[in-house]
């Protein structure tokens, strides 16, 4: 496998990081971020339009491109399949090295793409469990969402706190 951190070559290693909301690029990866940008990474961010916070915020914030994916947090097959791919034809038209995905849904739908795509190196970070307090068909559900992205990454990082830092 070709090394990814390899400051040697010419052309930028490009690294997406994907999650559901903006909120999450914004808060958690105070770190990774302007780490990744100082080791010469093309950064690109991906999520949805926010509840709180827009993409600009986190454009702005730590000064890379932000790309808007309508993911939704409640389980929507349509639109699902829609990211799904929304996120294909970007990860063909960027072709990053490597994907970086957390939150369930954005984690599901990049882990699948990522991995049609041959994405050479494919992160999960879970940052929490989704399913505590629920029952029944959401319960199935939300473990679902939670634990089918496993299958996907080249390397897997759980994280007991989700505010801890792994950077």
């Amino acid at each position: 496998m070709m090394n990814l951190l390899n400051k040697t070559h010419s052309k930028k290693t490009t690294i997406l990081l994907v999650t559901t909301i903006p909120e999450t690029i914004f808060s958690t990866m105070e770190e990774l971020v302007p780490r990744l940008l100082m080791n010469n990474f093309n950064v690109i961010a991906v999520a949805s339009q926010g509840q709180w916070l827009f993409p600009e915020d986190v454009a702005k914030k730590y000064a890379i491109p932000f790309i808007t994916i309508p993911f939704t947090r409640v389980v929507s097959p349509l639109e699902d399949l829609k990211c799904l791919f929304l996120l294909l034809a970007l990860l063909l038209k960027t072709k990053p090295e490597v994907i970086h995905y957390s939150t369930p849904k954005a984690a599901l739908l990049s882990s699948i793409a990522s991995w049609i795509t041959h994405t050479p190196l494919r992160v999960y970070t879970v940052r929490g469990i989704v399913f505590m307090g629920k029952s029944g068909v959401g319960l199935f559900v939300s473990r679902f969402l939670n634990n089918s992205p496993v299958f996907f990454p080249t390397k897997y990082c759980a994280l007991a706190n989700p505010t801890d830092r792994i950077y």
